[in-house]
């Protein structure tokens, strides 16, 4: 992973051309040849990228580039297009290269990925004629996809889905909403549903409403005064509510509980983040305590519940927004043939 903050201009030209003025930003380069642009803003989201496969390449200026201050000339190259992304560096702040190793991948538990599956495995239960797209970002997701009877994989992000319109019924996100830059989803969404198509957004979250979890959050932040206030992104939410693309919003929770028995609850714990940070007298203090909660709040027999609530929110999409004329108003701009 290479690392560079510099002031420089950017420029993407392919199927689309784009350009970033010159500003300071941080430019990503990955061992699979992808380069990321960032700024400082716009939460995950690069400025621009090129995705892999892909080649960097560094040039010296032309005589014009280095009249104009720059130093460095960066074409980073698609290898399966002729897209390019063209970095003008004209000063390098920082430049720092790390070596990361072999990722382990990321493990969905009870989210999108086991979402994708069930459905797949039970698309009889929709009637005839119905076939499971499941969409995943990277190549590594789109593999483990490939493995599920009755899905059909697509490369792609939600911002960018390479099919045509009015191709859906359903869509839908679990877990995930928060990851998509809305702004560009919705539309994009929009356009592959169907004319009376829907899209369905949900949330599992902790419900912290009930008291033994309220005092399992106290005694823990005697040891981090974060532990417990994890945001799953549910809030992102609000920019469907918002849309223009889907007018018409109903929204459900529904309570879910699990049984939770003491060494569930030890093992809960102890993958909190303030876990690793405790010596072994300290975590041996906390096991003790949290086994007191448990006995104290427990009934004989039994075991506790832990509340979740799931969160559901079904769209329905409108085309006005999409198949509307576009008027120019009177002051609108006026070219002679």
């Amino acid at each position: 992973m290479r690392l560079v903050i510099a002031r420089c201009s950017v420029t993407y030209e392919g199927r689309l051309n784009a350009h970033l003025p010159t500003a300071t930003r941080l430019l990503m380069v990955k061992a699979d040849g992808s380069v990321l642009v960032h700024s400082d803003g716009g939460s995950y989201k690069p400025l621009n990228w090129m995705s892999p496969p892909a080649t960097l390449h560094v040039e010296e200026p032309s005589p014009d580039q280095a009249d104009q201050g720059v130093t460095q000339v960066w074409r980073v190259q698609a290898k399966k297009s002729d897209d390019r992304l063209i970095v003008l560096i004209e000063e390098v702040v920082a430049d720092d290269s790390h070596e990361l190793g072999v990722d382990p991948g990321l493990d969905k538990d009870g989210v999108e990925s086991h979402l994708q599956v069930l459905l797949a495995e039970q698309i009889e239960l929709l009637g005839d004629g119905h076939t499971v797209f499941a969409m995943a970002p990277d190549e590594a997701g789109v593999d483990r996809l490939r493995a599920v009877t009755g899905a059909t994989p697509v490369w792609a992000r939600p911002e960018a889905i390479p099919l045509d319109p009015w191709q859906f019924d359903v869509v839908i996100s679990h877990q995930g909403f928060h990851t998509m830059d809305a702004s560009v989803a919705l539309s994009e969404i929009a356009r592959v549903l169907r004319p009376g198509g829907c899209l369905s957004a949900s949330y599992v979250v902790r419900d912290d409403s009930v008291p033994w979890v309220r005092r399992l959050a106290a005694l823990l932040r005697h040891y981090d005064p974060v532990a417990m206030r994890g945001d799953y992104g549910q809030n992102s939410l609000i920019a469907l509510q918002d849309s223009k693309y889907f007018p018409e919003v109903e929204q459900r929770a529904f309570r879910i509980w699990q049984a939770v028995s003491l060494p569930d609850l030890q093992q809960l714990v102890s993958r909190q983040p303030l876990s690793a940070r405790l010596d072994d007298a300290q975590r041996a203090r906390l096991a003790t305590e949290v086994s007191d909660l448990y006995q104290h709040s427990v009934r004989p027999g039994e075991k506790l519940r832990l509340p979740f609530q799931l969160l559901c929110n079904r769209a329905w999409v409108s085309h006005d927004e999409l198949t509307a004329p576009v008027m120019a108003p009177d002051s609108g701009i006026k070219i002679s043939m």
